[in-house]
């Protein structure tokens, strides 16, 4: 059963006209509403957008925002219902924004990196959405992990092996902490996990939220479905033994699992496998 808490705490309520606005209590709120659109301004200058690549059921803008003498990089993605079926759904069910709100929150609280949430903001006639956002800060100086993968440790020096070993071991590591917690990424392919090195060390944050979730009992089935997702990689510079390496780092606190470690093991392999066999390269 998934699990769910009050994500609100540290967001101030805001509605303006139709919109409903939850707005992070660090960011000034006369920022958020210089995003609105021009009509809908309450006051303040509206921010240059740059449109960045992104599905056809979203539309996201890259912009920045200029107070206190310090310059705030934001990103902030529009959703858009994916049919009729989908839309009827959202008729009981919080808009796609709202879920991917929470849960990045969610993450959060748990000591799991995400972009941060600013504010996430629904537009409603009555039961109906007609429109619905999130703003979140933009990563600095951070790669996805296909990108780490495609551009790091194409030597093999004895740094770089340290450097790709602690990589690997800080990923499987942070992926069992989220699983012990009870939470499944909805999408954890390799595009949407992001790494940066600070002091020699890495740290992971996780994207496109929307369908991630928490469970009191991880179901072995998801549990499985993130392992295979994150290990969907063909870098030549990844050996199976830095696959082994992962997988031991992830178990590495959960005794429960350790016990089952070979068959776990032997499962994730053979459905990776099969998977980069039948799928066309990514990333």
């Amino acid at each position: 059963m998934a699990h769910s808490g009050n994500h609100f705490h540290n967001f101030d309520k805001v509605c303006l006209k139709q919109w409903t606005l939850y707005i992070n209590k660090d960011f000034p709120k006369t920022s958020i509403e210089a995003l609105l659109p021009a009509s809908e301004q309450i006051d303040g200058v509206r921010g240059p957008f740059v449109e960045v690549p992104s599905s056809r059921f979203a539309r996201v803008f890259k912009c920045s925002i200029g107070f206190s003498g310090r310059r705030h990089n934001l990103y902030i993605k529009q959703y858009f219902c994916r049919s009729a079926w989908d839309f009827i759904k959202h008729l009981v069910r919080p808009s796609r924004a709202k879920r991917a709100f929470k849960a990045s929150v969610l993450l959060d609280e748990n000591g799991l990196g995400t972009t941060g949430v600013i504010a996430m903001g629904e537009r409603r006639y009555g039961p109906f959405c007609g429109a619905n956002f999130l703003i979140t800060r933009a990563l600095e100086d951070a790669r996805d992990v296909y990108t780490c993968f495609g551009n790091n440790w194409t030597g093999q020096s004895s740094d770089v092996l340290r450097d790709k070993r602690r990589f690997i071991k800080t990923l499987g590591e942070t992926i069992g902490r989220m699983h012990r917690a009870g939470i499944f990424h909805g999408d954890m392919r390799a595009g949407n996990v992001f790494a940066k090195k600070s002091e020699g060390n890495w740290q992971f944050f996780f994207l496109d939220n929307e369908r991630t979730k928490r469970f009191r009992c991880l179901p072995e089935r998801l549990r499985l479905k993130n392992l295979v997702q994150i290990n969907m990689l063909r870098a030549k510079t990844i050996t199976n033994t830095d696959r082994m390496r992962f997988l031991k780092s992830y178990i590495e606190f959960d005794a429960g699992i350790r016990r089952k470690y070979k068959e776990l093991a032997g499962k994730v392999i053979a459905k990776t496998r099969k998977r980069l066999q039948d799928s066309p390269p990514a990333g």
